[in-house]
């Protein structure tokens, strides 16, 4: 085997062994995503990604929202009422939201037209939804028919090379 085989299985070992997400993850300005094809209500969509060691997405600024949207735009919905759970709520104080997993304000928010509505006094779990081009909306945090988005931070090991 000469020199430059040995360099090209090298570095797709390296590749391997430090590669920054896990298997089925998408990897995104230091961060690693997983979006769910099962759908759950917001509670359990939590608990799912904390099962991975991760947590609901928090969406912080343009770059990320219009990545998570391009992604989103892959799953091909056709229900309008199609989308995804994220990590806000606004349970603690209604109106003022939070991101759950970091217990900080939302300062970075992308409404949706009309949105938030608090239909019935009791939307208060934030989701992407088709319906707005998957940007933003609350939703009864109960309603088990959408995906969600865990995040995490990438596992990548050192640069090398």
């Amino acid at each position: 085997m000469g020199l430059v085989q040995i360099v090209v299985c090298f570095s797709a070992l390296l590749a391997i062994a430090f590669s920054a997400c896990p298997t089925g993850w998408k990897h995104h300005a230091g961060k690693c995503y997983k979006f769910s094809t099962g759908k759950q209500n917001w509670v359990d969509a939590r608990s799912m990604c904390k099962f991975h060691n991760s947590d609901l997405i928090e969406i912080e600024t343009d770059t990320e929202q219009h990545w998570v949207r391009q992604q989103a735009l892959k799953f091909n919905h056709t229900d309008l009422d199609d989308g995804f759970w994220i990590g806000g709520t606004d349970w603690g104080n209604e109106g003022t939201w939070i991101w759950e997993p970091s217990q900080t304000p939302i300062s970075y928010i992308v409404w949706g037209q009309g949105q938030p509505n608090n239909r019935n006094n009791s939307e208060n779990c934030l989701a992407s939804m088709k319906y707005f081009d998957y940007i933003w909306s609350d939703e009864f945090c109960d309603w088990d028919r959408l995906q969600y988005i865990c995040e995490m931070a990438d596992t990548s090991g050192p640069i090398v090379g």
